[in-house]
């Protein structure tokens, strides 16, 4: 329910204070609902950038190293994504869905 792919038909959501359903709210949560959505022959590295691109996340390089580190990838960063064992792919999944877009 919380990442929009069912609609509650009772009770409220509330997240850091507000509706689930508040932009502001949106921003600050990452989902990964099974697989990360990347593409096989690019780089961990590259794949990140897409996605940061896609979320409009200011000084891209240096979050993507941050969240890259925060699930020590990022001496995989090079790795072509085909070549990645499960729990990397996995573990470059959860790095996607911890970037964020700080609102405006």
């Amino acid at each position: 329910m919380i990442c929009g792919l069912l609609v509650p038909d009772g009770g409220s959501i509330r997240l850091f204070g507000k509706d689930y359903r508040n932009d502001q709210v949106r921003f600050k949560i990452g989902v990964l609902v099974e697989a990360p959505g990347c593409f096989p022959n690019l780089s961990v590295w590259n794949n990140m950038q897409i996605q940061a691109a896609n979320l409009d996340i200011r000084n891209p390089g240096k979050e993507i190293a941050k969240v890259l580190k925060t699930v020590r990838m990022e001496g995989a960063a090079s790795n072509k994504f085909k070549n990645c064992s499960l729990g990397m792919k996995q573990r470059i999944g959860i790095a996607m869905a911890l970037l964020f877009r700080t609102p405006v």
